[in-house]
């Protein structure tokens, strides 16, 4: 493994994913799964990841 691949943390789709089951952890089946799309996709653009 280079370095560069060690130190760039989670994919964006392993953060979505680790997103997704916290929120369904908490709120079970409250959510509906197109909202929580949008939120995550709203929330990772705004904290700068795409």
């Amino acid at each position: 493994m280079k370095c560069s691949q060690v130190n760039a943390g989670p994919s964006e789709e392993d953060l979505r994913q680790r997103i997704r089951d916290s929120v369904k952890a908490k709120l079970s089946n409250q959510i509906d799964p197109a909202l929580l799309e949008t939120i995550i996709t709203r929330v990772l653009n705004n904290v700068g990841i795409k």
